[in-house]
């Protein structure tokens, strides 16, 4: 008998490491999707296949990669739900991800999809009420499976057609992360990252910067329209794209650090003169 296939949504913080282990230890075959864009996991790409070793001999999951910038920073432009309190489109960024993992189901056999989602947890994209304008606008109601909040959701497919057992799966609500730590250590795992949030379009610094190149009352900036994906680089702490006559750099501390990195390759992806750096307008 073949086994049921899911994919799931991770980010490779805890909630998501959990919820795909709750699920595999239920004896579904699941593969993680990882997501990567200028603004979160980027460097990773550097090491697929490093990654992919890292993450299935700390947590014993299956990763795939799968660099969405190009459409990251399209979606940027206008998200349809907006942005919560800095750059970040969180809302969307959830629909859009769960959208591509669902055109992924059919060739990769996946019955339903998985995420780390808690209920509670956050402000803008885990209420309840913004939680289930996920589910409608990716088009993901009946199969998109929250493992640590199911008790406390609507039963889904995989719940009704006995692929997994709903009993066996969890009730977390809220910011709390007792719960989540205690399912870590009996799962063996003790090395995750801290809860502080990947995403750069969330703090405060640097999102107030980059959004300027969203922005059409700046005189400084390309027009976002003529905005491209190869006119982007970044490191772990900085952001750098061309402007009329220079860069532009937004780092954590008002400058644009790992500068030679980054000028570097700007030269060698799209042949730019790398002599003129500027500060953010």
């Amino acid at each position: 008998m073949r086994k049921i296939k899911a994919l799931a949504l991770f980010s490779g913080g805890l909630d998501s490491i959990l919820a795909t282990r709750l699920v595999m230890s239920q004896g579904i075959d699941v593969t993680a999707i990882q997501f990567v864009t200028p603004f979160f996991n980027y460097r990773i790409l550097a090491d697929r296949e490093a990654h992919r070793k890292r993450m299935y001999k700390l947590y014993g999951i299956h990763v795939d990669l799968f660099d969405i910038s190009s459409e990251y920073l399209e979606l940027l432009k206008n998200p349809v739900h907006g942005f919560g309190k800095n750059f970040n489109p969180c809302i969307d960024c959830k629909i859009f991800m769960l959208s591509k993992a669902k055109e992924m189901m059919d060739e990769r056999g996946a019955k339903f999809l998985i995420t780390g989602e808690v209920l509670g947890q956050r402000p803008m994209s885990q209420r309840r009420d913004t939680l289930n304008v996920i589910e409608r606008d990716s088009g993901t109601r009946s199969f998109l499976l929250r493992p640590l909040s199911a008790k406390l959701m609507v039963e889904t497919e995989a719940e009704k057609k006995g692929w997994v057992d709903r009993e066996k799966l969890l009730d977390f609500s809220g910011r709390g992360r007792s719960r989540q730590i205690s399912l870590a250590k009996e799962y063996g795992i003790a090395d995750f990252p801290a809860p502080a949030g990947g995403c750069i379009l969330a703090d405060p610094i640097l999102s107030r910067r980059i959004s300027q190149l969203y922005s059409d009352d700046s005189p400084c900036l390309l027009p976002k329209s003529q905005l491209k994906m190869c006119d982007c680089c970044w490191s772990a702490d900085s952001f750098s794209c061309p402007v009329v006559d220079g860069w532009f750099s937004a780092g954590m501390n008002g400058t644009m650090t790992d500068w030679k990195h980054l000028l570097e390759k700007m030269t060698r992806s799209c042949g730019w003169n790398s002599d003129l750096v500027r500060q953010p307008c």
